[in-house]
């Protein structure tokens, strides 16, 4: 780790679906950074294939198959994430996620709003979940190097910030040398109970002009097995 500053959650309600990111202009880090991606990012697609036992893809509660869909504006911010709108004022200090939909229960909405504080070399969300079922209160922080590498990132919801495990709470990132890409990560996962902290290999397999991965496979550092597959076509301004 480099320059890692540690984090402290207050988290009042826990609530694994969606976490939102914001930022503003005053302040060094953008959405690109939180979402780990460098360049003018336009839109990035993200197709996620698991795989969890001798290389063949199985349903386990820790992830999913997915795809989706996340877009920039042209300062860095996102505007969409998978089926939520994002808005923010003008000056960037604040953003809500809203998103209305209708599943075998009848009509639903979700929507989150964040401000932001600053930290040393990160950046602190304070959020507010109000939707169909309920709401409430949590905090999320982001953590970076002075290569604006992610170190830490910890959060009570996930969704939004991290593309990979919805139920990692903490991801812990490992760099070589001067590499823009994490090799490793550690994540705390809960899962059935279970309080859990495994240690991922990351192999890029597709790295664009800007760094941005195109393919990747994550595997369990001790066993070496295929733990997910990730694929993206990125479109720029």
């Amino acid at each position: 780790m480099i320059m890692r500053t540690c984090i402290k959650s207050a988290v009042t309600v826990l609530f694994v679906s969606l976490a939102a990111s914001c930022s503003h202009q005053e302040q060094s880090f953008t959405d690109r950074d939180i979402y780990e991606v460098f360049g003018p990012v336009k839109e990035l697609n993200t197709v996620r294939k698991v795989y969890m036992e001798d290389g063949n893809e199985v349903d386990n509660t820790w992830y999913d198959d997915a795809q989706w869909s996340t877009r920039f504006d042209e300062n860095g911010f996102v505007t969409y994430f998978a089926e939520y709108d994002v808005t923010y004022d003008e000056a960037y200090k604040s953003c809500v996620y809203h998103m209305e939909g209708e599943n075998q229960n009848g009509k639903f909405y979700s929507t989150y709003e964040f401000s932001l504080d600053t930290i040393q070399n990160g950046i602190k969300l304070n959020g507010e979940w109000n939707g169909t079922n309920g709401g409430g209160l949590y905090q999320i922080e982001c953590c970076f190097d002075a290569q604006r590498r992610p170190t830490i990132m910890h959060r009570s919801v996930d969704d939004v910030f991290f593309t990979s495990m919805q139920t990692c709470y903490q991801r812990t990132y490992f760099y070589q040398g001067e590499e823009k890409l994490p090799f490793k990560m550690e994540c705390a996962l809960n899962s059935g109970g279970w309080e859990m902290k495994p240690t991922m290999l990351i192999k890029y397999d597709g790295v664009d002009q800007y760094g941005n991965w195109l393919n990747r496979k994550i595997y369990d550092e001790e066993t070496m097995k295929l733990y997910f597959e990730e694929t993206r076509t990125i479109s720029y301004y």
